[in-house]
C-alpha cells in the first residue's frame, strides 16, 4: 500500500471516528439536558412541598395535597438519579444527605413540632444544591458555547422560580404566626425579594435565553396574580410593627402559586429550547 493509499485510508478512519464522536457528543448533550429537565421537576416538586408544609404548620391541619406532593417528590428524585446515570453525571454526596434529612423532617411537619422557617430552610438547602448541580456539575461538561449560554439562562430562570418559591413559604410562615415582624425577619424577607429581582434580570439579560420563555416570564410578572401578590406584600409591611396583617394565607398561597406556575411554564419552554439546541 503506497503513501497515497495510506493517507486515504487514514482520512476515512478519521472521518468515521469523528462522525462517531460527534454523534456521541450530541447524544451526551441530549442526556444532560434530560437530566436538567429531571432536576427541574424535582426542584418544582420540592418548592410545592415546602409551601404546603409551611401552610400545614401554620394551619395545624395536614391536607391530602401534602401526601400527594411527597409522593411526587419521591418519584421525581428517582427520575433524577436514573437520568444522572444515563448522562454519566455523578450526583454529589451532599444532595443525597440533604434529601435524607428533608425526608426525615416530614414527621416533624406532620406533628407540627417544627417551625415553618426551619422546615423551609431544609427545602431551600436542597434546592440550592440541585440548582448548583445544574450550574456546575452539568453545565461545565457542555463544550458548545451557545448551548452552555442557554443552560446559563435556564439556571437563572430556575433560580428565579426558586426565589419566588422561597418567598411563598417565608410569607406563609409569617402569616401563620401573625405577629410583629422583627428586624432580622424583615431583613431575610428583603433578601429574598432582592434575589427574585436579580435572578429575573439575569435571565432577561442573557442573549441565549429562549425568547418564548422570556415572553411568558414578562406576561406572568405583569399579570393580575402578581399585582395581587404585590398588594399583599404592601399590606404585610404596613402592619409589620403590630402583626395581625389582614392577609388570608389561602389567598396568598393561591396567588403566589399562580405566579410560580407561570414561571414553571416559562421553565418548561426553556427546557424545550435546550432539547432542540442539544440535538
Amino acid at each position: 500500500m503506497n503513501i497515497k493509499q495510506l493517507m486515504k485510508k487514514g482520512l476515512l478512519v478519521f472521518m468515521a471516528v469523528s462522525t462517531l464522536m460527534s454523534f456521541s457528543f450530541c447524544a451526551s448533550n441530549t442526556s444532560k439536558v434530560k437530566l436538567i429537565s429531571a432536576i427541574d421537576g424535582l426542584v418544582h416538586g420540592l418548592q410545592l412541598e415546602r409551601g404546603v408544609s409551611a401552610k400545614t404548620i401554620g394551619d395545624k391541619v395536614k391536607p391530602q395535597l401534602l401526601t400527594e406532593q411527597r409522593d411526587f417528590v419521591d418519584t421525581a428524585y428517582d427520575k433524577v438519579k436514573a437520568s444522572a446515570e444515563d448522562a454519566g453525571i455523578e450526583l454529589s454526596e451532599k444532595s443525597a444527605k440533604i434529601m435524607d434529612e428533608m425526608i426525615a423532617n416530614r414527621d416533624k411537619v406532620d406533628d407540627f413540632s417544627i417551625l415553618a422557617k426551619d422546615s423551609n430552610a431544609k427545602f431551600s438547602e436542597a434546592n440550592a444544591e440541585w440548582i448548583r448541580i445544574i450550574r456546575e456539575d452539568v453545565a461545565k461538561t457542555i463544550s458548545d458555547a451557545t448551548l452552555a449560554g442557554s443552560v446559563a439562562a435556564h439556571v437563572s430562570l430556575v433560580t428565579a422560580k426558586e426565589n419566588f418559591g422561597r418567598g411563598r413559604a417565608f410569607v406563609l410562615g409569617m402569616l401563620g404566626l401573625n405577629k410583629p415582624i422583627d428586624e432580622a425577619t424583615m431583613t431575610a424577607w428583603n433578601k429574598i425579594l432582592d434575589a427574585q429581582k436579580t435572578s429575573i434580570a439575569d435571565f432577561n439579560a442573557n442573549p441565549n435565553a429562549s425568547k418564548e420563555a422570556m415572553r411568558i416570564v414578562k406576561e406572568t410578572l405583569d399579570g393580575p396574580d402578581m399585582t395581587e401578590v404585590k398588594k399583599m406584600r404592601v399590606a404585610i409591611i404596613a402592619k409589620a410593627a403590630t402583626g395581625d396583617f389582614g392577609v388570608n394565607s389561602q389567598t396568598w398561597f393561591l396567588k403566589i402559586t399562580n405566579v410560580i406556575n407561570g414561571l414553571k411554564k416559562a421553565d418548561d419552554e426553556s427546557i424545550k429550547f435546550l432539547i432542540s439546541a442539544a440535538k
